[in-house]
């Protein structure tokens, strides 16, 4: 299991592959997650190489993040005291994740090439904005995906 405390700028924390050259930016909506970025060829369509997820930490009067979140990766077992908010399948490329926030710290994390059920786990799932905690379970994908409805407002 991996576990780091990062800066959420923008309000929001990442797991991507590592060589990907892009980055799925948050929208302004009500979606957790965002998976859709313009280098992809059928944004619609798992398994993505990077999902971000918006995470508040705490804010100023602003609405600048100030305060840390945790972020962990696990394998197989699924993360206590947390809630799933999104799940979907993430590929990983040979040259394993990065994990936190493009504008402040991305950890290298070494994970098996492959293609993983991705459920996204948090302590706050009534409230975006004081999400201290985010969980991203990995798990064998099995031969169907499973993603959110982005309808139910879960995915962007």
């Amino acid at each position: 299991m991996f576990a780091q405390e990062v800066l959420p700028v923008d309000a929001h924390v990442a797991l991507v592959d590592r060589t990907w050259q892009d980055y799925p930016y948050p929208d302004d909506d009500d979606a957790w997650v965002t998976f859709r970025a313009e280098s992809l060829d059928d944004p619609d369509q798992p398994p993505y190489p990077g999902v971000t997820v918006k995470a508040g930490g705490w804010r100023d009067p602003a609405g600048q993040s100030k305060g840390v979140v945790l972020v962990e990766i696990w394998l197989h077992d699924t993360p206590p005291l947390l809630t799933c908010v999104f799940t979907t399948e993430l590929h990983v490329g040979q040259h394993a994740v990065l994990v936190g926030n493009e504008r402040s710290t991305l950890h290298y994390e070494s994970i098996d090439e492959g293609t993983y059920a991705l459920s996204v786990f948090v302590d706050t799932p009534d409230d975006q904005r004081t999400v201290r905690h985010v969980a991203f379970l990995l798990d064998a994908a099995d031969d169907h995906a499973r993603v959110s409805d982005p309808a139910d407002g879960a995915a962007d």
